[in-house]
């Protein structure tokens, strides 16, 4: 990524700093600014992995939540994912996930979220492991959105699903 751009997004996002760490310009493929909506807070992220005696490779993707006081709460959904093991001693796994949305309401800060960040990384194999192909984008709030309220309405929904359920 241009030098000079990864700054400016520094400069415009202080929190990345923390989110990215030690990586300089040269380890990111690419940051980007985006408005979020109802359809992302309907995502799960995914992790697939394969490990072996002398590989591991990954892809995933991370979220993290940035409050409006600052605070960041790192890795804060749970992402579904599979990880194939070649080794003999190891069975292979696969886990479900929960979507942004369900992520906010359990960390309840749907009334204190200033951003979401998601992040791509993975599958990019050097010397037997997998690095590189790093992304992230910064979502904000779309105007006019409540999370608070879709967070109730999907509650209602779920729970009208559960009655229709149980009297058939």
């Amino acid at each position: 990524m241009n030098r000079f751009k990864f700054e400016a997004f520094l400069q415009e996002f202080p929190f990345l700093k923390e989110i990215i760490g030690k990586k300089d310009a040269n380890q990111i493929d690419r940051i980007s600014v985006s408005r979020f909506d109802k359809d992302l807070l309907e995502k799960t992220p995914h992790y697939e992995g394969a490990t072996g005696s002398l590989v591991g490779i990954n892809e995933g993707q991370e979220i993290y939540f940035v409050l409006t006081n600052g605070g960041i709460i790192m890795n804060a959904v749970r992402n579904e994912g599979s990880c194939i093991h070649n080794e003999a001693y190891q069975d292979n796994e696969s886990w479900d996930g929960e979507t942004v949305l369900e992520a906010i309401d359990r960390h309840n800060v749907g009334d204190r979220l200033a951003y979401i960040v998601w992040e791509n990384y993975g599958y990019e194999i050097r010397d037997h492991y997998s690095e590189g192909g790093l992304d992230f984008t910064v979502y904000k709030p779309a105007k006019g959105i409540s999370i608070q309220q879709i967070i109730e309405e999907k509650k209602a929904s779920a729970s009208e699903q559960v009655k229709a359920e149980a009297e058939f």
